[in-house]
């Protein structure tokens, strides 16, 4: 025999006090600050995945210009950001138009200072 549908819909409802409320809210800010930061701690514990997210950024262009990061035996992450770094700035020293030690040159940006300061 089928079951009769409802005639009537019951709902029940649980309200929490402020306090209880609060806690509630405190922990769920705790998970998603600890679902957030145990990958990013695992990929700076991780020198070699490190590098290759920073090979990534600079391939996808994500730091701003496209270059290819040469992956040296660096021996930690200090080390990788900072050759990161440094090939960065010679990335966009290469776009503009610059050698590494020329100092920066604004009248090779093609700029009227004049239209724009008025």
């Amino acid at each position: 025999m089928p079951k009769p549908k409802p005639d009537q819909v019951i709902r029940h409802e649980i309200v929490l006090g402020r306090s209880l409320q609060d806690t509630v809210d405190g922990v769920a800010a705790t998970v998603q600050i600890r679902n957030i930061a145990e990958p990013v701690l695992n990929l700076i514990g991780d020198v070699a995945q490190f590098k290759l997210t920073l090979s990534a950024v600079a391939l996808l262009g994500l730091a701003g210009v496209v270059f290819e990061y040469a992956i040296d035996g660096e021996s930690d992450i200090l080390q990788a950001v900072n050759q990161f770094t440094l090939q960065r700035a010679n990335a966009l020293a290469n776009k503009v138009g610059l050698a590494e030690t020329e100092p920066f040159d604004f009248s090779k940006l093609n700029i009227n200072f004049g239209t724009l300061l008025g």
